[in-house]
């Protein structure tokens, strides 16, 4: 006796290559921007990170899939960057923050902004760039140089800095 079962599986393969594929498009919009992009679990695993991710931290896609923050980073960082974490989860919405971490020039003191901006200048054409450094205190930002840390006030987290006059954080 033989029991043959016949089932279509068509249409499930054609939803699997339309998943591939929108996938594909994904990351493709992803790796062409000049940010950095990431997304994470709610257990600070790493789902997928985009091109400009990888060329600043010298890490592939699949290396660090599954990872989490710990496994890359001083526990201080991680610590900043889980904070900010649950400030997104908590508040149900986007929201933008300004980390830094090691890099290639030192404690990563370009934010990625003016990295990509330098990076899109055409010298060939005339593109110029000027710098305009406004301190307002004696440093930028209070850092740690072992693990880039920065001193950042509790209410809004933008980094503090210390003011020679009155010898204060603010």
């Amino acid at each position: 006796h033989f029991l043959a079962v016949e089932e279509d599986i068509t249409e499930l393969k054609q939803a699997e290559q339309l998943l591939r594929e929108s996938e594909e498009r994904l990351q493709a919009i992803l790796d062409n921007s000049t940010a950095v992009i990431y997304v994470k679990g709610l257990d600070h695993r790493y789902i997928l990170v985009n091109k400009r991710y990888e060329t600043l931290f010298h890490v592939a896609r699949d290396e660090i899939k599954g990872k989490n923050d710990a496994d890359l980073f001083p526990i201080k960082m991680v610590e900043a960057f889980w904070a900010n974490d649950r400030k997104v989860v908590e508040s149900r919405r986007p929201l933008e923050f300004e980390e830094i971490v090691p890099k290639d020039d030192g404690l990563g003191l370009l934010s990625d902004r003016l990295v990509a901006a330098l990076a899109a200048l055409d010298p060939g054409s005339g593109d110029r760039a000027i710098f305009v450094i406004n301190r307002r205190g004696t440093a930028t930002a209070v850092l740690c140089r072992d693990c880039g840390h920065a001193q950042a006030c509790p209410e809004c987290m933008r980094p503090l800095v210390f003011h020679r006059a009155g010898m204060t954080l603010r």
